[in-house]
Formats: C-alpha cells, sequence, structure tokens
C-alpha cells in the first residue's frame, strides 16, 4: 500500500467519529450547555451594570464608571435584541433613552439598568423584565434604609467584622475590611435578585428556587477569601483594587444560574394558550391606562411629599469659636515669615462667616453658661486641654437646649485630643481612634475612595477642592451617633509613639491586620434639642483651604445654626416604605412590567432629605479667583497649591478670596475683584456678559494671558481688546516699573509683549509693554502677559517669596 493510500484510510477511518460528534454536538445537552453560558454573562453583564450605576463596583473615577456603564448596557443589548414588544411604549426610543442617561450626573445613574430591562421587556408581563425591576427596586429600598436608618450602618458593620474575624484563622493574620472592600453590597444585590426569583418561581420549582440564596452565600464568602488573600499578597492602591473588587463582585452573580427558566416571554398567565380570562380583557383595553395612572399617581404624591418636607435648610446665627485649642489663629503672616505653621492658621473663617450673616465672637479661657449665652454654634478645633466638670456640664446643658457643637481634631492624638475629646463626646458615642485615615494610594483627598451618607450637609457630584479633607484621624461611632462622609477604599493607619517628631504618624501605608474600608472621616449625633458634628480633620476650615471649601464650610455652620433640621432623619425612610407598601397593594390591579418599573423609579427619584442653602457672600472685599477656565490644577489644597500664593497676598490686603470652580454669575456680580489667573478654555458669550457686566459697575479685572494659550481664547482677547505678541521675553527681568522712582525687581515665568488701544503700560521689557492696564465704564482692566504670574510660587511659595512681584500685585489690586 503505498502512502497516498495509507493516509487515504487513515480520513476514511475517521469519517465516522466525525460524524458522531457532529450529532453529539446537535444534541440537545450542548444547546442547554450553549443557553446556560450565555444566561450567565447576560447576569454577569447585568449584575455589574447595577453595581456600576449604583457605585458600589470600587473607587472608580465618574469617567471610567460611564465607560463602563454604557460597555455593560451595549452587552447587554447584543445578546439579548429584543423582537416585537407589545408594551405600549415604543422600545427604541426607551433603550436609546437608557444609553444617554450615561451621560446625566451620577445621581441619574441607575436610569441606565432600568430603562434597559424596560425596553428589553416582551411584554407586560414578562417575567424576566419583573424580575430584573423588582430585584433592582428592593435592593435600592435596603440602600436607602441602610442609609436612612442608623441600625443599617451597624448591622452593615457587625457583618464586616464576623466575615473578617471568620477569615482571620484561614489567612494566618487578623482582617480587619469594611463591608465594602468585602463586597457586601453585591451580596445583597445578589440575594435580592435570588429572593425576587424565588417568589416569581415558586409555584414551578419550590424546591430549587432558594437554591441561588444557598449559592449567593458560598460564593459571596469565596470571593471574600480571595480579596483578603489579594489584599495581603499586594499593596492595593485605587487602581488594583477597583477591578478585582467589579471582577468579583460581578462574579457573584452565576448563583443565579438556576433562575434561568425566567427567561421566558410572558408570565403563565400568557404562555398556558387558553382564553383569557375577563380580568385580562378588561386589562387589555382601556383599563390599564387607569390602573397605571393611579398608581404612578400616588407615587408622584408621595413624591411631592417628599420634595416639599426636603425644602432648603439652613440658617444664619452667633458662632463662638473656643480659642484653647493647638491651633494658630489669625491670617497669614507677612511673607518673609511665611513657613507651614502660619499657612495652617484659621482666622479667614471669621470673615467668611460674617459675609453669610453670621455674628462672630471669640473665647478663651473657662467655658461657662456665660460664654455660651445667646450663641447658636460653639467651634473648638485640637482641644489641649480637658475641660473640667463644671465646663462639660455648661456644654451639654447648651447643647441640650438648642445650641450645636462643632468638633475638628487631628491624626494621631495630636496635644492629647484623643483624651481630652473622648471625655467630652463620650455622651454622643463619638470618639478619635489614634490613628490616620488614609485613602488608598492613588486617590488625592479621597477622590472616588470617599462618600456622603444622606445628611443636609452632603456635597452632590463633589470634587475633592471643595471639600479640602486630608488626612486626620479616622472616628469610632456608636448609637445614637451616626457617620456623615465615610472613606469607603481609606484605611486607618495606627499612630507611632515612637515617632513624636513627625507628630506620631505611622508610615502612612496599608499594611496586614490594619481596618481597610469604610473608616469613618465625619460624625453627627443628637443631643436633645442640639446637634454634635466631629471632623477627624481640620484642613477644611484653614486658612489655605478655605477659598476652596467656602460653601461646604457654609453649608455646616448654616445647617448646626438651624435648630429645626435635626442630626438624622428617618422621614425618607418612611415615606419610602409608604410607597413601595402602595404599590404591593396595586400590584394585582396593575401590570407587572409597570408596577416594578414603578417602584424603581421611585426608589431612585425619591429625595434623600433637605438640602442647607447657602448665600452668596455679602463683603465689600470679596476676591472672586476664577478656575473653572484654568487647567486642571493639583487637587490638594495647601501650601504647594497652584494658587495658595496669590489667596495668602489677597487675605493679607483684606479681600475675602473664593475660588470659583464652576462659573457663578451671581459671584461675579458680588464680586469686587476678579482673577483671571492665565486661563486655558475659552469663555462663552454668557460669561462675558457677567464680566462686562461686573466691570461697568466698578469692578476690578486682573487677566494673565500669553502667547501660548492666545489660540485658545479667542473670545476672551476679543473681549479684552488685546493681542498678544508672538515674541518670548522669558523671565523679563527687571527693576524700573511705570511712575514708580525706585528700583522694583520683577520676574516672570514666560513673558510675552501684550498690546492694546486704550491701555497704559505698566511694565516693559527690552521696550516692549508686558503689563498694561485702562478703564472701562466705572471699572479697571490689568492684562500680565504671563499666563503664571500669579501661579505656583511666582508670588511667595511656602518658603520663598518674590516680593517685586508681590508689591505689583498688590498695587494692581488696590481696593
Amino acid at each position: 500500500m503505498t502512502a497516498y493510500e495509507r493516509r487515504l484510510s487513515v480520513v476514511a477511518s475517521l469519517w465516522p467519529r466525525l460524524q458522531r460528534w457532529r450529532r453529539l454536538f446537535q444534541q440537545e445537552t450542548v444547546h442547554l450547555l450553549m443557553r446556560r453560558a450565555v444566561w450567565g454573562a447576560r447576569l454577569i453583564l447585568f449584575v455589574a451594570l447595577c453595581l456600576l450605576a449604583a457605585g458600589e463596583a470600587g473607587p472608580i473615577s465618574r469617567m471610567a464608571t460611564q465607560a463602563l456603564v454604557l460597555a455593560c448596557a451595549l452587552g447587554v443589548l447584543a445578546l439579548e435584541w429584543p423582537g416585537v414588544s407589545e408594551l405600549k411604549v415604543p422600545r427604541a426610543a426607551v433603550l436609546f433613552t437608557g444609553l444617554l442617561s450615561v451621560c446625566l450626573p451620577t445621581k441619574f445613574a441607575l436610569a441606565v439598568p432600568l430603562l434597559l430591562a424596560l425596553g428589553l421587556a416582551r411584554g407586560s408581563s414578562d417575567r424576566l423584565a419583573v424580575w430584573r425591576l423588582g430585584g433592582l427596586a428592593l435592593f435600592l429600598a435596603l440602600k436607602r434604609l441602610y442609609l436612612h436608618i442608623p441600625a443599617g450602618w451597624y448591622a452593615a458593620e457587625s457583618l464586616g467584622r464576623a466575615v473578617s474575624g471568620s477569615l482571620s484563622p484561614l489567612v494566618g493574620w487578623t482582617v480587619q475590611l469594611g463591608p465594602s472592600v468585602l463586597g457586601v453590597p453585591a451580596f445583597v444585590l445578589v440575594l435580592t435578585f435570588a429572593f425576587w426569583g424565588a417568589v416569581l418561581l415558586s409555584r414551578e420549582r419550590p424546591v430549587m428556587v432558594w437554591l441561588p440564596s444557598v449559592l449567593a452565600a458560598v460564593l459571596f464568602y469565596l470571593q471574600a477569601y480571595i480579596r483578603v488573600r489579594f489584599i495581603g499578597a499586594s499593596l492595593p492602591t485605587v487602581y488594583s483594587l477597583w477591578w478585582v473588587s467589579l471582577l468579583l463582585s460581578s462574579a457573584q452573580a452565576l448563583a443565579l444560574l438556576p433562575l434561568a427558566s425566567l427567561d421566558s416571554a410572558v408570565s403563565q398567565e400568557y404562555s398556558t394558550g387558553r382564553a383569557p380570562s375577563q380580568r385580562l380583557r378588561i386589562r387589555m383595553g382601556i383599563a390599564p391606562l387607569l390602573l397605571e395612572a393611579r398608581l404612578f399617581g400616588i407615587l408622584v404624591c408621595i413624591w411631592l411629599a417628599a420634595v416639599a418636607l426636603a425644602r432648603p435648610s439652613g440658617s444664619g446665627g452667633s458662632v463662638v469659636i473656643f480659642k484653647d485649642g493647638a491651633i494658630p489663629w489669625g491670617l497669614p503672616d507677612p511673607p518673609h515669615t511665611v513657613t507651614r505653621l502660619s499657612d495652617g492658621k484659621v482666622g479667614l473663617i471669621e470673615h467668611y462667616l460674617r459675609s453669610i450673616g453670621f455674628k462672630v465672637r471669640w473665647h478663651e479661657g473657662e467655658l461657662n453658661r456665660r460664654a455660651l449665652a445667646g450663641a447658636d454654634v460653639l467651634l473648638t478645633m485640637n482641644l489641649n486641654r480637658p475641660l473640667s466638670k463644671a465646663e462639660t456640664d455648661a456644654l451639654w446643658n447648651w447643647v441640650r437646649g438648642g445650641g450645636s457643637l462643632l468638633v475638628c481634631g487631628d491624626h494621631t492624638d495630636y496635644v492629647g485630643l484623643v483624651t481630652n475629646y473622648g471625655r467630652l463626646l463620650k455622651p454622643v458615642g463619638i470618639g478619635f481612634n489614634f490613628d490616620s485615615a488614609v485613602p488608598l494610594h492613588g486617590s488625592e483627598m479621597w477622590r472616588a475612595t470617599a462618600e456622603f451618607r444622606p445628611s443636609p450637609i452632603a456635597l452632590e457630584d463633589w470634587i475633592p477642592t471643595e471639600l479640602s479633607v486630608s488626612i486626620g484621624a479616622s472616628l469610632r461611632v456608636r448609637p445614637p451617633a451616626v457617620p456623615v462622609m465615610v472613606g469607603r477604599y481609606g484605611f486607618s493607619d495606627p499612630g507611632d509613639r515612637t515617632r513624636a517628631w513627625m507628630g506620631s504618624l505611622g508610615n502612612l501605608t496599608y499594611d496586614r491586620g490594619e481596618r481597610l474600608g469604610d473608616v469613618v472621616l465625619v460624625a453627627a449625633a443628637q443631643h436633645g434639642r442640639g446637634k454634635v458634628l466631629v471632623f477627624g480633620d481640620t484642613s477644611s476650615f484653614m486658612n489655605y483651604s478655605l477659598p476652596s471649601s467656602y460653601r461646604f464650610v457654609g453649608v455646616v455652620f448654616r445647617w448646626l445654626a438651624d435648630k429645626r433640621v435635626p442630626a438624622a432623619q428617618v422621614w425618607p425612610a418612611a415615606l419610602l416604605l409608604i410607597g413601595l407598601a402602595v404599590a404591593f397593594v396595586l400590584r394585582k390591579w396593575s401590570a407587572p412590567v409597570y408596577t416594578a418599573a414603578a417602584a424603581a423609579i421611585f426608589c431612585i427619584a425619591l429625595p434623600a432629605g433637605p438640602r442647607v442653602a447657602v448665600p452668596i457672600p455679602k463683603t465689600p472685599m470679596l476676591a472672586v479667583v476664577d478656575v473653572s477656565h484654568l487647567a486642571p490644577l493639583p487637587p490638594a489644597p495647601g501650601p504647594d497649591h497652584a494658587v495658595a500664593g496669590m489667596n495668602r497676598a489677597l487675605m493679607r490686603r483684606g479681600y475675602l478670596p473664593l475660588m470659583m470652580n464652576r462659573w457663578d454669575r451671581r459671584l461675579v456680580d458680588a464680586a469686587r475683584l476678579v482673577v483671571l489667573p492665565g486661563p486655558a478654555r475659552d469663555f462663552s458669550t454668557a460669561e462675558l456678559v457677567d464680566l462686562e457686566r461686573f466691570i461697568a459697575k466698578g469692578g476690578a479685572l486682573v487677566a494673565c494671558v500669553g502667547w501660548e494659550t492666545a489660540w485658545l481664547t479667542p473670545n476672551l482677547l476679543s473681549f479684552l481688546g488685546v493681542e498678544v505678541g508672538a515674541v518670548p521675553l522669558g523671565s523679563a527681568d527687571g527693576k524700573r516699573i511705570a511712575n514708580v522712582k525706585e528700583d522694583v525687581p520683577l520676574h516672570f515665568v514666560s513673558a510675552w509683549p501684550v498690546t492694546g488701544p486704550g491701555y497704559s503700560t505698566i511694565y516693559q521689557a527690552w521696550g516692549r509693554p508686558v503689563v498694561i492696564g485702562r478703564y472701562r465704564g466705572k471699572g479697571r482692566i490689568v492684562v500680565i502677559g504671563d499666563t503664571k504670574f500669579l501661579l505656583k510660587e511666582n508670588l511667595e511659595g511656602e518658603m520663598t517669596f518674590y516680593g517685586g512681584n508681590l508689591w505689583l500685585f498688590n498695587v494692581i489690586t488696590e481696593p
């Protein structure tokens, strides 16, 4: 037999095997496995979508969250593109609106999975849609109850301690992980879907329907063990923790595989093939519109009641600042004495509080009834001595009568505040830990790692500079105290007494055995008619931070001064339960999909509580520094912040400097001075109209422009009426200023010549004008040909300053 014949015989012998394999792949078992695999992929994608939209997928930035939400939504659509719909709403419009919801603010992100589930529904009784919407609604309801009821926080903490304690013997070291790091939110989400699936399938498979709940518990514990191993094997960072958290949290959805029978077109009432009942025929006519309108109408009425209760709150009052504390009080020192300590002074807060309607007085010495008389808020920072029994009794009697106590401390038992505040705050269950609360590496000032719990002082879509919460102490809380701001992805770094020269700081790096996740940064408590608010950090109230954190600080003081708003509000939880009870009662007279959708929408739209309104500061010395058009700033305000030197100079000049992160016409109208420190983004027509009105009524505008950014801001240059020459002048060091006989040394970072009709030269280098000015209407404009002249350390830094630059800035900003 030739080689060719042998090869042909081998192929002929394999042909029957190939035929058998083909028949095997055509069997129902293979198709079933493929359907189960697709079902599992759909589960994972939809659960991941819900977690991302609810903000429970780990420390992910907003832009990354939006991209992942869109990817998951498109993945779900690709796996189950819909057919013909029985719903009375255009399917394409619902799905398209759901995808567009990705671009909405964070609080509307949950509209994506809701509209996706509604748009993919194959009928008004589609069990899969009812399961998705019902499970999502139940999860959101449980999350709302967890956030609004203090017992929810303590229950989650107990679960976290129990799981961590059980994992410690398995890994050989003490585990202290918070619920967020352990993946408890994903576990609760999967449990709600498992419960809702059991309800829908209880008549068909009464025994197997509870299997997903058991599998969910097993998978949760398994993924918690993997998390602990991962955290113990490497230094966790924001970047490593978020993808591990997202993958392990989404994988818990595999516990829902036994619920694959939910993936049927409609409920049993539609799928049996029997003639529709009389009730069903009525429902298929005009009745649905009336029934759905009744359900939605009642829920809208409850929502309107919640909106009415969530009216803006806050009021002015009288503030007493208790000076017995290890805090340098006052405004910044002269520049030649600038040190980090002087930058950490607290004094500008007095001027700001007065500008928003408060009366402020200082008190030093014994804290008695007379000192507290007429006060609405008492501020104490870094208390450096224990209060006597008489002082403590006087303070708590004042709080019970309606006064509010604001306590600010620092990390690692600074000046003994753990003991001093521990004794003072014992009646309200709040204490300072001997530690530093530190965000995971990769998160500047708690960006994407901290969040507010429902509270009137909570800011929506905040950025780190608006809070200026830095590294402070974590807080211990027990009833009746409630957390207000929680570092969900931060850790508690124990202090080190042997490093007293370093403030007893630890290594500020996560080590095994340290608490990771859900560290309390701010806590509050109700005591009688008064409130107590405790910060584990003092940064928000410092001079260098207040120009950025002024809105948050104003919210804090106005909430504390408002005796109508308690520390914790449970009425949102009560209205939530009422609304869900209404949906449950009316479920028999409404289509299941619409009932579940109405419940989910209600859970999303229900207000979290009242918000505090802060008025625009009223002071003749308001200076607004526009950073909304500036290139991205370093996120951490402080001595090295990009505009810190300019803010210090303005404070010494008598101004109240406020940084405008978002353009606000009201701030511009109230200002006496507006500074544009090197804008890298052009101004809109409306913004230029605001500036024109500001100048016309007598305001002073200082703008820094340069040739390198001129092409980015043509509208601004046209408004100013100037041109920037393409001749680089470098540092343009010189000594002579127009109309000044003495030599004044100036230093530029990158100078360019600027010219314009009607402008006078203030400073020139090599015969070219670099600083020019003019009057327009009742106001004046000064243009500096250097985008970085007022930034970083070109005026003054932590240990350096340019006297000539500072002198010029003081001249052009003279009131």
